[in-house]
C-alpha cells in the first residue's frame, strides 16, 4: 500500500449544505489525487464528511440547528475539528485505485485554526 501526505493550511469554496469542504496550502489548492468533475480535485464530499463524524463526533459535530444560528457557523465548527484532526494526526482515508489500495494522511502545516464567532 502507497501512503500520501496532504499538507493543508487553509480552506476555501465551502459548501457546507453539501457537505462539500475544499483544501489549500499557501492559498493555493491542495494536490489532491482525487479528481471531480463539479468540484475539482481539492474536496471532502459529503460522504467522507460522515464517516469522519462517525469516528469522531467530539470534533466534528452534525448540524443542528437549536444550536447553530447559522448553517456558515456549523460550518466554522467543521472547519476547526477538520484542524484539529489534523494536527492530531487522525485524519486519514485508504481508497482502491485500480489494483492498489492508497493511504491518505492529511497533515495541518498553518497557525492554530480558531473559529470565528458570529454574535
Amino acid at each position: 500500500m502507497e501512503d500520501i501526505i496532504i499538507e493543508v493550511n487553509g480552506f476555501t469554496g465551502q459548501t457546507y449544505k453539501k457537505g462539500i469542504i475544499t483544501f489549500k496550502k499557501d492559498n493555493r489548492p491542495v494536490p489532491y489525487y482525487k479528481e471531480d468533475e463539479k468540484y475539482g480535485p481539492h474536496h471532502l464530499t459529503e460522504y467522507e464528511l460522515g464517516l469522519l463524524q462517525e469516528m469522531h463526533p467530539s470534533y466534528l459535530p452534525m448540524y443542528d440547528p437549536t444550536y447553530f444560528k447559522t448553517l456558515t457557523e456549523w460550518g466554522y465548527e467543521i472547519e476547526q475539528g477538520l484542524c484539529k484532526l489534523m494536527t492530531e494526526g487522525k485524519m486519514y482515508f485508504e481508497y482502491k485505485e485500480s489494483d492498489k489500495t492508497i493511504g491518505v494522511w492529511f497533515k495541518w502545516v498553518g497557525e492554530k485554526w480558531t473559529r470565528i464567532k458570529t454574535e
